[in-house]
């Protein structure tokens, strides 16, 4: 990994983010015991198309941050400070995060690729609920709680239901 790059102690950024990625994420179970955390494996930037993206996102906010508008609040660009692929892709690696990459991505339903069925019950293990935004594929990054809200009503009906909590 890079070393870290000292900021100045008066500075701002502009941010990006690829809201919706085609990048393969998983959850692992690590033990059978329900206290164990899980296995995140979010995938990020492991697929071209999304690395594509960021970069795009990446050069709009450079061409703003260093347009004539901005001159007056901006000495120097700090990062990544170069046109150059490698450094911009380190750059990528390093000082980027994923915004709710692993957030609306389990299928509910009853085919194959479905995670969860319409109890919330996860496909192939027994005793196991999952109760989380990754729920609503379709929902729209920016108002997501909308869509997410009615999944944690139901969970919580659920589980008052099976489990008197």
């Amino acid at each position: 990994m890079a070393h870290p790059i000292p900021l100045p102690e008066n500075c701002w950024s502009l941010t990006t983010a690829v809201l919706r990625t085609d990048s393969p994420r998983r959850l692992k179970l690590r033990s059978a015991d329900s206290r164990d955390p899980i296995g995140i494996d979010a995938n990020f930037l492991v697929s071209a198309d999304a690395r594509r993206r960021l970069r795009d996102c990446i050069d709009f906010c450079r061409t703003v941050g260093n347009s004539a508008p901005m001159t007056p609040f901006r000495k120097a660009e700090i990062l990544p400070a170069s046109d150059n692929t490698a450094i911009i892709d380190t750059f990528m690696r390093n000082g980027t995060v994923s915004h709710s990459h692993q957030t609306c991505t389990a299928k509910m339903g009853r085919d194959e690729d479905s995670v969860v069925d319409g109890q919330l019950r996860v496909h192939g293990i027994e005793s196991l609920e999952l109760q989380t935004d990754r729920l609503s594929r379709a929902c729209q990054p920016a108002i997501r709680w909308r869509h997410v809200s009615p999944f944690g009503e139901r969970a919580a009906d659920i589980s008052r239901s099976t489990y008197g909590v």
